[in-house]
């Protein structure tokens, strides 16, 4: 029982928070509004980032283990969900979510070290590439492009959860086929059971668009920030120059593991970029958005995403569980996304095409 009972709480606290949260959070104006860019037909409450990151820790603590290991991700935690809820609300600018997103990848690298040491023999040669002393440095670009590599897929319905519980669900497998400690397995596990709870609520067929909440962004980041946390601690355990363990996953497979969000980033900033736009200035180029105005409803967009993404993640775990080469995961990965910015360059023109000839 007392294994189980942080679950029921962690259920029972973030419901509670989203259900009476929603009419405040309308009153003060913390509301996703709709525009050309957003197709909602009603404002909805940005409250889902604030009931997890309280319900969370608090369920956390219900635990009979130490959580001192975890003592500064919780307080980049904190300090990333106050900067989203108020840009949620205000919309802050956009260097001052980067320059708190770089300080708590770098809290997180040098405090906690957190660090990418190897990415694996990507080249084959028998020894597994490092990062030698550009490692603190790469891994706090890193953990900033996958917070936003999650806050930018979370533009759909149910999505960003959904990519979350695959990704994270396929660390707790991997981890626990791995033999790595209890601690993980509590902390991965109950994360998931907050995001599914979020899930429920996110989704207009579960409670009726009055009732309807989203993430916002201090949620997607904070769903970012815990993906990012646990690839690089699962990955890193067997580093060359550590003794201290086996790696959950392999280097070269977390490509894979971050899946869809990883394939999404890449495109829209590519896309900018060519375009001459600003890299954080929003618009309607992610990959949901070719579902939708190629004519997939909302649902089925849903469901061929996170089949997409759970075909990555797959990858990623078979080549973890079956030891696949690095350079094959590692290049299989780089081809995958040059076929995937291929296939979204051109499907945005047949589709102006296809509506110009009806």
């Amino acid at each position: 029982m007392e294994i189980i009972l942080p679950y029921f709480i962690a259920i029972a606290l973030c419901g509670l928070l989203l259900y009476f949260l929603t009419p405040i959070a309308k009153k003060v104006g913390l509301v996703d509004r709709p525009n050309d860019r957003k197709r909602h037909d009603v404002s909805v409450p940005l409250i889902g980032g604030i009931a997890m990151g309280i319900s969370f820790p608090l369920s956390m603590l219900l635990f009979p283990i130490g959580l001192e290991s975890y003592r500064i991700l919780f307080f980049c935690v904190g300090a990333l969900l106050v900067v989203g809820v108020l840009d949620d609300h205000q919309d802050i600018p956009a260097w001052a979510k980067f320059v708190t997103q770089m300080v708590i990848a770098t809290l997180l690298v040098f405090l906690d070290e957190k660090v990418v040491f190897f990415i694996g023999d990507i080249f084959d040669t028998g020894i597994s590439q490092g990062l030698n002393v550009f490692a603190p440095w790469l891994t706090v670009i890193a953990i900033v492009a996958i917070i936003n590599a999650f806050n930018m897929i979370d533009g759909h319905d149910g999505l960003a959860a959904l990519v979350t519980i695959i990704s994270l669900g396929s660390l707790l497998f991997l981890s626990t086929y791995n033999g790595v400690g209890q601690e993980h397995f509590f902390f991965i596990s109950l994360f998931i059971t907050v995001v599914a709870t979020f899930l429920i609520f996110n989704h207009s067929s579960f409670v009726g668009r009055d009732r309807q909440v989203y993430m916002g962004d201090a949620g997607s980041m904070f769903l970012g920030l815990i993906v990012a946390y646990f690839l690089i601690e699962l990955s890193q355990r067997g580093a060359p120059v550590e003794n201290f363990g086996i790696p959950a996953i392999k280097p070269s497979a977390v490509p894979w593991i971050i899946g869809l969000p990883f394939l999404d980033q890449v495109s829209v900033m590519a896309k900018r970029i060519m375009k001459g736009r600003k890299l954080w200035i929003a618009d309607r180029g992610h990959i949901h958005h070719f579902f939708l105005d190629a004519g997939f409803g909302k649902h089925l967009t849903l469901a061929l995403l996170v089949l997409i993404h759970g075909g990555l993640v797959i990858m990623g775990i078979l080549g973890t569980v079956f030891d696949w080469p690095d350079w094959i995961l590692f290049w299989g990965a780089i081809l995958v996304l040059l076929l995937y910015l291929g296939v979204a360059r051109l499907t945005p023109r047949k589709i102006k095409t296809n509506r110009a000839g009806q």
